[in-house]
């Protein structure tokens, strides 16, 4: 299992539908989302580089935006100390506390880098000792049905469908490749962008063949 310091994996593996496999999804995707609300923080904090342009009170409505979703995500993730911060940072720019935020923000900005940081290790730790012990064997062919059989669930836009077919894929013994592509696929799903979807895995498809 994953061991990442300021998470409670099994709280968040129960926040998230209860696999591993789909909490690890999950916090890629916090990983990724996480690293574009931290510019807008640090814009925040430090705005154009002019020191008095640092803590603007005309962005603070986008602050709150910012740390009320982190605050929200961290929370399904089991990160509840720094959901809490957020809580409290949202809390300060609903009052527009802008002392409180500026005592705080950074702090806030500096733990979420460094959690950011150790989910992509764990991340990446685990899918390389992965790749140690799969075989060297051609892929499955099994794969690529896989792959078509997903592209017309998402024609039919079929939820439940693709939710079934990108588990199991992702249960698979997949080269990096292959898992690049379906967490690509995934994302694309995740953001409704299914016509981009069908179009990946053709791409993909036409490929291999």
């Amino acid at each position: 299992m994953l061991d990442i310091p300021g998470i409670d994996i099994k709280h968040g593996i129960a926040m998230t539908g209860g696999t591993e496999e789909g909490y690890r999804r999950v916090l890629d995707i916090f990983r990724r989302d996480a690293a574009e609300r931290l510019r807008m923080c640090r814009f925040f904090l430090f705005g154009d580089g002019n020191v008095s342009e640092k803590f603007p009170e005309k962005h603070l409505s986008s602050l709150i935006t910012q740390v009320q979703a982190l605050k929200s995500a961290s929370a399904t993730i089991g990160a509840t100390e720094l959901s809490k911060q957020a809580a409290r940072l949202e809390l300060a720019g609903k009052d527009r506390d802008l002392i409180f935020i500026q005592s705080n923000l950074l702090d806030f900005v500096e733990q979420l880098s460094e959690l950011t940081q150790n989910i992509r290790t764990a991340l990446e730790q685990e899918e390389s000792e992965k790749s140690e012990v799969r075989n060297e064997e051609s892929e499955d062919p099994m794969i690529s049905n896989y792959f078509q059989e997903l592209s017309a669930a998402l024609k039919s836009k079929n939820v439940m469908e693709i939710d079934h077919i990108v588990e199991k894929l992702s249960k698979e013994q997949l080269d990096q490749e292959t898992r690049e592509i379906l967490e690509k696929i995934y994302l694309q799903v995740l953001m409704t962008e299914f016509e981009s979807a069908i179009k990946t895995i053709s791409e993909y498809i036409t490929e291999h063949e």
